[in-house]
């Protein structure tokens, strides 16, 4: 019988156990659930075959339902559609990993039910390729490689690495400031940044029980200018969290990358999931210009609806 319960430090190596089986979706990764459940509000039910999420949509805090369905999906899946039925739950499912859609739509041929499936671009995460980013050939690397080296012009002698220590109070103050900065420099864009502060807050609060981080920060005149912290999840992969950077500093977003790839290379991680752009304009043309290698697709869906709705499309 299904049962949600709250989301908490005690569930990592539950989740993570059986996210591993999977490719390295975002939104399943367990970091990511903890630094995005802003007040304590991600509930989860997991078992041996699937993994049920209610969580808040990254955009609006809404609650969306996502889910992981390792074997016997029709079994499972009506499972968690009974559960929806006794709770009263809308049908509806958001960030669904690509490798599910062929046993959805295998489902639905075979019940009586409505339902519309659809990628969701704006939650497509960017999976970039370790070596071509570093190596930056080619002409499809031009515009990469002029943003990179206007910023090395402008700024790498006066910018130097910073030994970040998420167990440091000091640092961690630093790292507040530099978020403050951040989100100051993006409110002018109309988008709302509150929520991204207060998850790289709960995101810096997690680092200290993860031994699978690893952090780059750079610092100007004893300033922290820029820090980003990925996670290796296993010997072919890793997972970028969360990148920010002094807005004074043009270009400094595509120097952290490079420094993050060189990094990666150096431990011989091939790949790395920079998550998906939200549909923010200016964040999908930053990470179409780092050339991706691949993206991890996923889909909406919604069961008995007859179709989308505005709200649904936010």
């Amino acid at each position: 019988m299904i049962e949600l319960k709250r989301l908490t430090l005690d569930d990592k190596s539950k989740i993570e156990s059986f996210t591993a089986k999977f490719p390295p979706y975002s939104d399943f990764n367990f970091i990511s659930l903890y630094s995005w459940s802003l007040h304590s509000q991600t509930s989860f039910y997991i078992d041996d075959e699937k993994f049920l999420l209610k969580l808040p949509d990254y955009s609006s805090q809404e609650f969306i339902l996502s889910f992981m369905i390792l074997k016997n999906f029709n079994k499972n899946f009506l499972e968690i559609l009974d559960f929806l039925d006794q709770e009263e739950i809308t049908k509806k499912f958001d960030l669904l990993p690509e490798i599910l859609v062929p046993q959805i739509r295998s489902f639905f041929e075979r019940s009586n039910l409505d339902y519309v499936l659809k990628e969701d671009r704006g939650s497509f995460d960017y999976i970039l390729n370790i070596n071509k980013t570093v190596n930056a050939f080619g002409n499809e690397y031009k515009k990469y490689r002029q943003r990179l080296s206007r910023f090395n012009r402008e700024w790498s002698a006066s910018v130097r690495p910073y030994a970040f220590d998420p167990q440091s109070e000091s640092h961690i103050e630093k790292a507040e400031h530099l978020l403050k900065d951040w989100v100051v420099n993006k409110q002018p864009n109309n988008i709302n940044y509150e929520y991204e502060g207060l998850a790289f807050s709960r995101f810096l609060t997690i680092a200290r029980h993860s031994d699978r981080l690893v952090f780059k920060a750079f610092e100007n005149n004893s300033k922290l200018v820029g820090l980003s912290g990925y996670e290796i999840i296993d010997s072919n992969n890793a997972i970028g969290h969360f990148i920010k950077y002094d807005p004074g500093l043009q270009n400094m977003f595509f120097f952290l990358i490079d420094n993050i790839c060189k990094d990666l290379q150096k431990r011989g991680i091939n790949n790395i999931n920079i998550e998906q752009d939200l549909d923010i304009p200016t964040l999908r043309l930053s990470k179409e210009h780092l050339r991706p290698s691949d993206y991890l697709k996923k889909f909406s869906l919604r069961v008995g609806i007859s179709d989308f709705d505005n709200s649904d499309l936010s």
